[in-house]
């Protein structure tokens, strides 16, 4: 029967929309061995197009038959019948048109029937074939084709006797605004999983109708949705193996949901549970503690509120849990947690936990990941913390975690990652060398007054900040031997806004594959030491709000590969040095406020402009170069320059009209033009 909608085998409509559904059943599937074709002994013109407009059937079955058809489905559809336009009409007139369909298959005739008003209920007649593999691959309700190939994407779709397993419909498209899920995916009873994905607004109810809770053999739940509520009927699905739900990102706005059933508790055989940036309401529900088969908990970005319940300790093969960004999630950490001797990752970050960390999680021998970022915890690191060796990295950044970091932490031979910043930790333990596989450290942002000298056997370490201290006195010259073993590279050092004073060591000069060196804002003094000429991979170099008095070293000439180059507000004195137009992988250089410059701007610098890639130049706030500025400083972006020959005329000693790249340049607070006539009355 040939589909007015379509032609040439199945010609599709393109219409694009802004949704998309998808279904992916897949546990346990079996190849499908099994499936016909629908119809039996047809010729090659029998097998005609798809048909999945709303027409009155043209080829008929006998009546008897199908009347007999018709008197096993439910009342719920036999309601729906009654309506010529809805989608079971629409259903039943496409299956009453297949040739020489076999009638006497109930089975596969009820399974047809719900699959094609799945297909009407769900817009199917305008459904996109965009995101498929090619102009011809979609083939539902196609005459020519089992049901169990309808869609290219499927591969387990049924099992060996031809039973629909997997339903998907994965890169279907529709324009439609609000969808539901009719009440006839109650009538595959062999279904395994279901996993709706939809950027439409839709809720949990319109795709989980009450129907679908009799379905016997449901492992895995997937949903996209945009609110709703679970309901209570999920506990009669004894199989459930994984439920995951997720709120619909294009439609985020709307985030309306119901508190999560306790019937979850009746869930025996699920292993995991996902909720991802749903709006789920009220307190996560204490009956999970009962699902002794639970492997995985992942609740985030959802509404709920309250305390970890303390059952989840019961959950004696829960090897993750990720309860991360619910900020009504509060209280304790139970201690209960400390049971769950499977446990491999912890992942609380983003909630309202307060109060102390729980001394029990030494008992998690297996525990790789601990984050407790973004909390409220106020307690000190419990040392206890050490004797949990199979950690590898800790997060507790942005709590209110006072004291020392723990020298048992040292104990913890494995760990790569370390991150405590934004807390009120006031020094690090000296045992800390001992960590020698640590990759990152981060303690910025706390109240450190001091680093141990064994930070120079942190071998293995990338990256180390510990800026926004109050670190004082000079750096230890074992600084220099971070990061050099077994063809490690430290890649970044950052020391900012401490109160950190002296020479900078030439031991500096040692950490060579260094990319990044932030200084800035403490109390160093020059000159730099000649070593720092060896940092040849050095990017970028902020040394400002410095006492360096003498300008950097000619050496810094030799550091090719800087980028960036910030020596403002750094008490400079001198001349700029020459040799910096040897650094020509220069983008950008702030000279700026540095009132004891003197000299002119180098014309080698032009170089820096006309050959390589220098764009920015800031040699604001001083009072120096006199003369004119080089000329190939005219093609910069941008460059800042007020304060020329104080007290003198703006343009007299420097010619803002030779930036003719710049149209107007700042001079004491006037705006000087490209012919360097003054508009603010200079003399």
């Amino acid at each position: 029967m040939a589909s007015p909608s379509s032609k040439d085998n199945g010609e599709a409509t393109t219409k694009v929309g802004r949704g998309s559904l998808a279904v992916v059943l897949g546990l346990g599937a079996c190849a499908c061995l099994g499936a016909a074709s629908l119809f039996e002994g047809s010729s090659e013109n029998n097998a005609t197009q798809v048909n999945n407009s709303p027409v009155r059937r043209r080829v008929l079955q006998g009546e008897d038959a199908m009347a007999t058809f018709r008197s096993t489905l439910p009342d719920y559809t036999l309601t729906n019948l009654q309506n010529s336009a809805s989608p079971q009409s629409q259903a039943f007139d496409w299956l009453s048109g297949i040739p020489n369909l076999d009638t006497s298959d109930t089975t596969r005739m009820t399974q047809l029937f719900a699959m094609a008003t799945i297909h009407y209920a769900l817009d199917g007649p305008n459904w996109s074939r965009q995101s498929l593999r090619g102009p011809n691959d979609f083939q539902w309700l196609n005459y020519s084709h089992p049901e169990c190939y309808w869609d290219p994407q499927w591969t387990h779709a049924c099992d060996q006797n031809g039973h629909l397993v997997n339903l998907n419909l994965d890169h279907v498209h529709t324009d439609a605004t609000s969808l539901a899920m009719p009440a006839e995916i109650g009538l595959l009873s062999n279904l395994y999983s279901v996993s709706y994905q939809v950027e439409m607004d839709v809720t949990v109810e319109d795709l989980l109708p009450p129907q679908f809770f009799t379905l016997p053999k449901v492992q895995s739940i997937a949903l996209s949705t945009v609110g709703g509520t679970l309901s209570s009927e999920i506990g009669t699905l004894s199989n459930l193996r994984s439920l995951a739900i997720y709120h619909a990102e294009e439609l985020a706005n709307s985030n309306t949901y119901g508190p999560l059933p306790t019937e979850l508790g009746l869930l025996t055989n699920l292993t995991e549970i996902n909720l991802v940036n749903t709006g789920f309401q009220g307190p996560l529900p204490s009956e999970l503690g009962q699902l002794d088969k639970l492997g995985r908990i992942g609740i985030t970005g959802t509404g709920l509120q309250g305390a970890v319940p303390s059952e989840l300790g019961l959950l004696s093969r829960l090897t993750t849990i990720a309860l991360v960004n619910n900020p009504g999630i509060n209280a304790s950490l139970p201690s209960e947690l400390g049971m769950l001797s499977r446990l491999s990752g912890i992942d609380m970050q983003g909630n309202s936990l307060s109060g102390p960390i729980p001394s029990e999680l030494v008992g998690l021998t297996d525990v790789s990941i601990l984050d407790l970022s973004r909390n409220k915890l106020a307690s000190s690191i419990p040392s206890e913390l050490g004797l949990a060796t199979d950690l590898r990295r800790i997060t507790m950044e942005d709590n209110q975690i006072v004291g020392l970091i723990p020298s048992e932490m040292a104990l913890l031979t494995r760990l790569t990652d370390l991150n405590m910043a934004h807390n009120r930790l006031y020094g690090l333990p000296s045992e800390i060398g001992l960590a020698v596989n640590l990759d990152h450290l981060n303690v910025g942002y706390n109240e450190i007054t001091g680093l141990p000298s064994e930070v120079g056997l942190l071998t293995s370490i990338e990256s180390f900040d510990a800026s926004h201290n109050a670190i004082i006195g000079e750096l230890p010259t074992e600084i220099g031997q971070m990061g050099p073993s077994a063809g490690r590279r430290m890649w970044a050092l950052d020391l900012s806004f401490n109160s950190i004073n002296g020479v900078l060591p030439s031991e500096v000069g040692l950490m060579a594959r260094l990319s990044s060196l932030d200084l800035q804002n403490n109390n160093i003094a020059g000159p730099l030491p000649a070593s720092i000429g060896m940092l040849s991979y050095l990017q970028e170099l902020d040394l400002s709000s410095n006492s360096l008095s003498s300008f950097v070293a000619t050496e810094i000439g030799l550091m090719d590969g800087l980028k960036k180059l910030n020596l403002s507000s750094a008490s400079l004195i001198g001349d700029i040095p020459s040799e910096m137009a040897l650094m020509t992988s220069l983008t950008d250089i702030d000279l700026s406020n540095n009132p004891s410059l003197s000299g002119p701007i180098p014309e080698v610098l032009s170089d820096l402009v006309l050959v390589h890639d220098l764009q920015n130049m800031d040699v604001t706030g001083n009072a120096f170069l006199s003369g004119e500025v080089p000329s190939g400083l005219c093609e910069l972006n941008s460059v800042n320059r007020t304060y020329c020959d104080q007290g003198g005329r703006c343009a007299f000693s420097f010619d803002c009209g030779q930036l003719c790249g710049c149209g107007t340049c700042a001079c004491n607070g006037g705006e000087v033009s490209r012919s360097g006539d003054v508009f603010d009355g200079s003399p």
